[in-house]
């Protein structure tokens, strides 16, 4: 009698099983996509990338392909990795060994010192508790003052630097090479982009910073801490009072140009100043 109702229910789950792939196939597009399912182990809904084949058809039998990423990754980027992609540009500064700088060039006040450094502190809080299930990233980048970057750390490292080329010498350093700064009057405003220098990445964040939301400057990111928004992030951002009312965002083209529209949308706001355009492309990857 056990056995005839272990047999039934083995047949209810495969009939279930059968239904939700007739379901699936039905309900879903080809290509990549996001869906979620919920985990009775933490109570919460677990997001993760899928592929499907064009004209899937659940009749067929396909290989099956199963990424499992790192604490430092996401659903996302482990799906580019699968089709052989790199990881996007925002995130690829963050993905190897890394730097947070603030700057002090302006000679700041004490507490002015104080709230740089916490502000970049706070930009590389990778160690945030994510739960029972999941723990605690345990990745713990430095954070150092402009004057602190030894020329080994340059040759060595991407750099996370926040301020402006006048209250951040490395990014004053740098100036002539980057394509855009934000204007010293610009208070209710955040730019970030990343941009090529040498071998390594430059994560530019001048005024508010990338994580803030309207009405607290800090916003509280359910994984990953503020590393983890630029998993997701492109490569430019100009926003005014909080990162969601953005100005303009997108890519730069293969020889690291913004185009033209969105250049146009920062210069009507006057607050951002674009240096020199290169005439020389820029050989750097993208």
């Amino acid at each position: 009698m056990l056995s005839h109702r272990k047999t039934f229910q083995f047949l209810i789950i495969l009939l279930l099983f059968v239904a939700g792939t007739a379901s699936l196939s039905q309900t879903l597009e080809s290509g990549p996509q996001v869906l979620t399912f919920f985990s009775d182990v933490d109570d919460t809904e677990q997001p993760y990338g899928l592929y499907l084949p064009k004209n899937f058809n659940p009749a067929k039998k396909y290989p099956l392909v199963i990424m499992l990423h790192g604490a430092g990754s996401n659903h996302r980027l482990a799906l580019r990795r699968v089709f052989g992609k790199s990881n996007l540009p925002g995130s690829e500064a963050i993905a190897s060994r890394h730097i947070y700088v603030y700057g002090d060039a302006d000679n700041p006040s004490p507490e002015e010192l104080q709230a740089r450094r916490e502000q970049a502190e706070h930009a590389a809080n990778w160690p945030v508790y994510r739960g029972a299930f999941l723990g605690r990233v345990m990745v713990f980048p430095r954070v150092l003052a402009d004057k602190e970057v030894r020329p080994s750390d340059l040759e060595a490292s991407n750099l996370i630097l926040f301020g402006t080329k006048e209250t951040n010498s490395l990014i004053a350093k740098f100036s002539a090479q980057l394509p855009m700064h934000l204007d010293t009057t610009a208070s209710d405003y955040g730019l970030v982009y990343i941009f090529p220098v040498g071998e390594h990445y430059l994560l530019i964040n001048s005024g508010l910073p990338w994580w803030s939301v309207a009405g607290s400057g800090q916003a509280n990111p359910p994984m990953y801490g503020p590393p983890g928004l630029l998993m997701d992030f492109k490569d430019y951002l100009l926003f005014k009072d909080s990162a969601d009312n953005v100005v303009a965002e997108g890519r730069f083209d293969n020889n690291w140009r913004m185009p033209e529209s969105d250049a146009e949308k920062m210069k009507v706001k006057g607050a951002v100043n674009f240096t020199t355009v290169h005439n020389e492309p820029n050989e750097f990857e993208h």
